[in-house]
């Protein structure tokens, strides 16, 4: 297993910023920044991760070439991050 991915200021689609809201105050982790949910149909290009709705964001995926690292099938739910850049 690699070194443990840490970041602290997702993207999310409008969704999922409640739920987010929720376990950041219910863990007391407010080291968690997150930041307003996206208003357009893609949220902005060049972030570290993203929570997306998957059904609608399989192409902007696919174009910022992020790197799916949950996926939930019942939700649709998916968390995206850019990948590590290599050594």
């Amino acid at each position: 297993m690699g070194p443990a991915l840490r970041i602290d200021d997702p993207v999310s689609e409008w969704r999922y910023a409640p739920s987010l809201n929720f376990y950041r105050n219910m863990y007391r982790n407010q080291a968690l920044r997150i930041g307003r949910p996206a208003r357009h149909r893609f949220p902005a290009r060049g972030k570290r991760a993203y929570v997306l709705y998957y059904p609608d964001s399989r192409d902007f995926i696919q174009q910022q070439k992020l790197r799916v690292l949950y996926y939930n099938p019942q939700s649709q739910a998916a968390i995206a991050v850019q990948p590590c850049p290599t050594r």
